[in-house]
């Protein structure tokens, strides 16, 4: 699944029934929002001031190395020799990048049908994950039932003394699993 999230944890796109071995490059390419992506035709709002700032910066998306670098969406630099500014940058990136990793985490530990393989036709497979991820966001939009599902200490956190990352508890939930 290629999927992106905001910084809530709802996922705004999903893009489900690529082949596993397929690299997520692979996949992002191959979707309409790659596709919208690569040729500027993605409907983003344009830049805007960054907070208590008069630097104008554009929206922009986190990936892996897996993804291109293009003018919305961030990757990390390659290599082993990197500056201190490269290496300090890779660091900032790989914890936007947490978002959506805690957010495929509390979608697998809370829809425990994603944590095993499913025996249903692919179509159905497709549907049944897309179900997971509706079901997901809509309980994410409801405050009596996000307190529920996602309790404190569910997803990564940061000390505030040290600044390392507490891993939320999704990761027992879905290690448990493995």
């Amino acid at each position: 699944m290629l999927a992106v999230c905001d910084a809530n944890y709802n996922f705004t796109y999903a893009n489900v029934g690529a082949v596993g071995s397929e690299s997520d490059g692979g996949i992002f390419r191959r979707s309409k929002f790659g596709e919208k992506m690569m040729t500027n035709n993605l409907p983003l709002p344009a830049a805007s001031l960054l907070p208590n700032s008069n630097i104008s910066a554009p929206y922009v998306f986190v990936g892996d190395e897996a993804f291109p670098l293009l003018p919305n969406l961030l990757r990390p630099y390659p290599g082993d020799n990197l500056t201190l500014p490269q290496r300090v940058f890779n660091y900032r990136l790989s914890r936007a990048r947490r978002i959506i990793e805690n957010s495929f985490g509390i979608l697998i530990a809370r829809w425990r049908l994603l944590l095993n393989t499913v025996y249903l036709t692919d179509e159905n497979a497709k549907w049944a994950i897309l179900c997971c991820v509706c079901l997901h966001n809509w309980i994410r939009s409801k405050q009596q039932l996000r307190i529920m599902y996602l309790p404190p200490g569910f997803v990564d956190s940061e000390d505030p003394a040290s600044h390392a990352i507490l891993p939320g508890s999704w990761r027992r939930v879905a290690n448990h699993h493995n």
